[in-house]
């Protein structure tokens, strides 16, 4: 037997074993589904975790807004529960943001520590409202739980796997989800190979062009099993603005519970 066959061979026996062969014989709709379903295997079952922020916002004119804040979730049969808590600048201490994320639209409370009052958030869309004044959203501030983002594997997202590629150095997915919901934006993530985390999403308006990019960096493993990153990155490529987020202090299985996800419970951090 040759010496080019001999190299050959690891190669055609990747490209037979079964996981290959059923992975090739999938549509681009199903594969890309399949992908996502992993994603959100490998990162469920974690119940509640708590961890504290750092939010710089650089505007087009070159002004930066540095904001701290902490962040809770807890895991729900359907999404997730989850309050962000400003503690700077001091003029914006103790407001708090409340989210209940479920499979079809989130219910959400801003509490305003100068008015002592707790404001509905009307539902529609805010999976897409900016959170706080920056480039992320209530969703995409949990882009790295997909399942809170998403809310699941809703019926309304139609999934498409694009092509493999290498990112950073990394073999990757590429798959873009379309959310038949009109305030969501097309996606395209570009998620690890090896260990079903995203590396990078890209997001689109509604004509198609590119709307924004969040990097994902900096992931540690957590418990020998949850990836979290420690920065996420969000460029919007149309007003100039980018905002990073900085993510220290995870604490995993902390004891919270539905009752620390209440509207009452938002009067406590202040």
């Amino acid at each position: 037997m040759s010496q080019k066959l001999l190299l050959l061979l690891p190669i055609v026996a990747s490209l037979c074993s079964p996981a290959a062969v059923q992975a090739q014989s999938l549509s681009p709709a199903a594969r890309g589904q399949q992908i996502i379903a992993e994603v959100n295997q490998r990162s469920a079952g974690f119940h509640d975790f708590k961890a504290e922020l750092s939010m710089l916002l650089h505007t087009p004119t070159g002004e930066k807004i540095l904001q701290k804040m902490r962040f809770q979730t807890l895991e729900t049969p359907d999404g997730s529960k989850t309050t962000v808590v400003l503690d700077g600048p001091a003029d914006m201490q103790g407001t708090a943001v409340l989210t209940h994320a479920h499979m079809g639209v989130d219910e959400q409370w801003l509490y305003l520590p100068a008015l002592k009052q707790v404001k509905y958030i009307e539902p529609g869309g805010n999976k897409s409202s900016p959170l706080l004044d920056s480039d992320f959203t209530s969703g995409l501030f949990q882009a790295c739980d997909l399942k809170s983002q998403l809310g699941g594997m809703p019926e309304s997202v139609a999934y498409k796997y694009i092509r493999d590629d290498v990112l950073n150095g990394q073999k990757v997915f590429v798959v873009e989800l379309s959310p038949t919901d009109q305030g969501s934006a097309v996606q395209r993530l570009w998620v690890n190979q090896d260990l079903y985390r995203v590396e990078r999403i890209e997001f689109f308006d509604r004509k198609g062009s590119k709307l924004k990019t969040m990097a994902l960096n900096g992931y540690q493993q957590y418990q020998g099993k949850y990836w979290r990153p420690s920065e996420m990155v969000m460029d919007n490529h149309q007003t100039g603005k980018k905002t990073t987020l900085n993510w220290s202090n995870y604490a995993f299985q902390a004891g919270l519970t539905d009752k620390d996800f209440t509207v009452d419970s938002l009067r406590k951090f202040y």
